[in-house]
């Protein structure tokens, strides 16, 4: 064999070789390359279901809140309705009192004022010996009465004190109440803020992992474009090697 058979030899098999390098080099690369498109379209797929549950979380807390604009709504006008009647009742009973006092004080001035009269018009149908006692009975008739109206009013009176001590307890009942429905509001009203911002990473994130998945995917293209293109060349080189040996031999 002469020395450009043994040269043509030698470049042969540099050439196989650097095929094969170049072969097991594209190789690695796209299966590098696919290995991070598939964590890239796993990352989003799972950023997609955060997105998803935190969605879902978001509207639920919505709806709490609405509900609870409701709740608070319909207790301030339960509160405000109950506080209405508690001043009318009171404006009621007071009104009673100023007329039941008039009407003890008018009968108190009229018994004073006609109980000589009272007296005779009385006694003069009676028999004699009953007479006697008239007198003493108008004056405790006249007391029995404004008893009964003093009881009256003494009632009136202190159903207002009792109203107005109910009316204190379910105000502050109703503070509280609120206080507590406030800070309830506000509780969720975080958290709504909260889970917007988680959805608002979620999203970063997914634009940013895809445009890492666009440039994987481009680069991936490169390598098959590569492969490609040396293809034809070093399968003739590969395929032929052997037998292009086997002719510089004979």
């Amino acid at each position: 064999m002469c020395s450009s058979d043994l040269s043509e030899g030698k470049e042969d098999v540099v050439r196989a070789d650097g095929c094969k390098a170049q072969y097991q080099a594209v190789s690695l690369e796209q299966e590098k390359l696919a290995w991070k498109i598939k964590k890239n379209v796993a990352f989003v797929a799972k950023q997609e279901k955060l997105k998803e549950k935190t969605q879902e979380k978001i509207d639920q807390t919505v709806k709490d809140l609405e509900e609870l604009a409701k709740d608070v709504d319909a207790m301030t006008t339960s509160r405000e309705t109950e506080n209405e009647q508690f001043k009318q009742d009171k404006q009621d009973d007071e009104k009673a009192i100023e007329l039941l006092k008039e009407a003890k004080a008018a009968l108190a001035a009229y018994y004073a004022e006609h109980a000589s009269s009272l007296l005779e018009a009385k006694t003069a149908k009676q028999e004699p010996d009953a007479r006697l006692s008239d007198k003493g009975s108008n004056k405790n008739e006249a007391k029995g009465i404004t008893a009964i109206l003093q009881q009256i009013i003494e009632d009136l009176e202190d159903e207002i004190e009792q109203g107005k001590k109910a009316e204190e307890k379910a105000q502050v009942i109703f503070e509280e109440r609120l206080a507590a429905a406030n800070a309830l509001e506000r509780d969720l009203q975080e958290k709504e803020t909260n889970l917007g911002g988680v959805v608002a990473q979620a999203d970063a994130d997914i634009n940013q992992e895809s445009e890492t998945k666009t440039a994987n995917t481009d680069d991936l293209k490169v390598e098959d474009e590569t492969l490609a293109d040396i293809k034809p060349q070093c399968d003739w080189i590969i395929s032929n090697q052997a037998e292009r040996a086997k002719k510089r031999e004979t």
